[in-house]
């Protein structure tokens, strides 16, 4: 199951309805930074294929200026 975090930076104005869209979509937590314009992302998904398209999904939102990975990790698949 990867999780990664991110910073999520709005476009100018928009950390409202960006934060509104993230907190819409599957996968997706997100908190307002206090002190900036600045959300912070966690993503936890089922598997690689699942979080590249969870990507895809955010890199379009309309509000969102730039996206910048923290950190991912993988936990391992018990059988």
């Amino acid at each position: 199951m990867p999780i990664t975090s991110y910073l999520a930076h709005p476009v100018e104005g928009q950390q409202q309805k960006l934060l509104e869209e993230l907190l819409s979509i599957s996968h997706c937590e997100a908190l307002p930074a206090v002190n900036t314009e600045l959300l912070i992302l966690i993503t936890d998904t089922r598997n690689a294929g699942e979080e590249a398209s969870l990507k895809i999904q955010l890199e379009s939102l309309e509000n969102l200026k730039h996206l910048a990975m923290v950190a991912g990790f993988q936990t391992p698949i018990n059988s």
